[in-house]
């Protein structure tokens, strides 16, 4: 990285912080809130190339899941209602966009994670979002990112793949070994 262009800490920290996102003000209509979150991407999709020299950026619902685990871990442990909320939403944003996720990657792996920890604790294959503002934030979300999804939904259910994960590993890593070579 060029050192000139080097950003400091604080100059960072305030682009990051984002004060404007419209999904934290509540009482806003269905578009401001996709626009808020196309808002939001553009903006960490600039950051990623001009700032960290990096000629390839996350897709947005990659930045969509860092920016709702964010949300999610933030209030831990002094509030334990917007904790509950943005895990909630986290869960089912992931449940949405696990397909969209490339395998192996860090957010499949994080999701994958997540959501069979929540199946296995909750005994449940779906998420359910009790807020209205979940659900209108993840159909914003959902459609910002461009991703399939039935809007108003309260229950999300969780992709068979999550639990698949590793027989498609095996899967994959069978079908690499057959196109190698034999020696």
């Amino acid at each position: 990285m060029n050192e000139a262009r080097r950003p400091t800490t604080e100059f960072t920290s305030k682009l990051l912080k984002q004060p404007e996102e419209p999904w934290k003000k509540g009482g806003l209509t269905h578009e401001q809130l996709v626009q808020g979150a196309r808002s939001h991407i553009r903006k960490i999709q600039a950051i990623e190339i001009d700032i960290l020299n990096s000629n390839k950026v996350r897709s947005p619902e990659a930045i969509l899941h860092s920016r709702l685990l964010m949300e999610w871990h933030h209030g831990r442990p002094k509030d334990p209602v917007r904790t509950s909320f943005f895990e909630n939403l986290t869960l089912a944003w992931d449940a949405i966009a696990f397909d969209r996720y490339p395998f192996l990657s860090q957010e499949s792996s994080v999701a994958a994670y997540v959501l069979e920890g929540y199946s296995t604790q909750t005994g449940g294959r779906t998420i359910a979002l009790p807020y209205p503002e979940q659900v209108q934030i993840l159909d914003a979300f959902a459609e910002a990112a461009d991703i399939p999804h039935k809007p108003g939904r309260t229950e999300i259910p969780i992709p068979d793949n999550v639990f698949r994960r590793n027989e498609i590993g095996a899967q994959l890593l069978e079908e690499e070994e057959r196109r190698k070579p034999i020696r």
